[in-house]
């Protein structure tokens, strides 16, 4: 396993070097172990890439002392899922282990961090997935806090009722279409419906693994604001 720093592998990822999806590159990139298909290797990096580079902005996570690499787990009752995890470089030590959403069918959908503060006895948080940011201290993505403390939210859907999302998460598969002809308009309309439906305004349990799983599907965009 190739134990470059995280802040190394934001950057190498940022700037392309994983866009081979060959299982060589997918190792490269941090994958250790793994039940699902080689092919699917490379859709669940890009769908994890966003939500490590969350975790990464955490004053917990030393960017340059820690090493990220990759897991795809199969539970003895439940789906196939994924974990990300936090080691030390000097000496291999894990420090956590963050479950975005669990397989298992007890905590189907559940978002988990483990970590040695406790010895990995018992989930240090779970929830949803802004149960962990919170956790590790981090403003979600897709919000942020003005001068006074406030909490809005970034994006076309952030200040959007719950009926008016529905409507709009309602012609998802068709923008999603548009967006893989080109339509840029439509594949950032897309990527606001998928963030928002991640993230607290409409977060619940069963709304994190369904995000999770679309995100699988899609990938990372080929150029801001279109979906692949």
């Amino acid at each position: 396993m190739n134990e470059m720093s995280v802040r190394e592998f934001i950057r190498n990822y940022e700037k392309g070097s994983y866009e081979d999806p060959s299982t060589d590159t997918m190792i490269d990139a941090g994958w250790y172990d793994w039940f699902c298909e080689d092919d699917e290797l490379k859709p669940r990096l890009d769908a994890m890439f966003p939500i490590v580079k969350q975790i990464a902005a955490s004053s917990k996570i030393d960017t340059n002392k820690m090493y990220v690499f990759f897991k795809n787990n199969c539970p003895v009752r439940g789906d196939l899922y994924d974990d990300f995890r936090f080691c030390e470089i000097k000496n291999g030590d894990l420090v956590y282990t963050i479950v975005p959403a669990s397989g298992h069918t007890k905590e189907k959908g559940m978002a988990e961090v483990w970590g040695r503060e406790n010895e990995f006895k018992g989930a240090l948080a779970k929830g949803t997935w802004n149960d962990i940011l919170a956790y590790f201290g981090v403003v979600s993505a897709m919000e942020y806090k003005d001068v006074n403390g406030n909490r809005k939210f970034i994006g076309k859907f952030g200040k959007s009722t719950q009926k008016q999302f529905d409507e709009a998460l309602a012609n998802l598969p068709e923008l999603i279409a548009k967006a893989r002809e080109g339509d840029e308009e439509a594949g950032q309309t897309a990527n606001d419906l998928l963030w928002q439906l991640a993230n607290e305004s409409f977060n619940t349990t069963e709304n994190n693994a369904q995000t999770f799983t679309t995100l699988h599907l899609f990938g990372k965009p080929e150029k801001e604001g279109v979906l692949a």
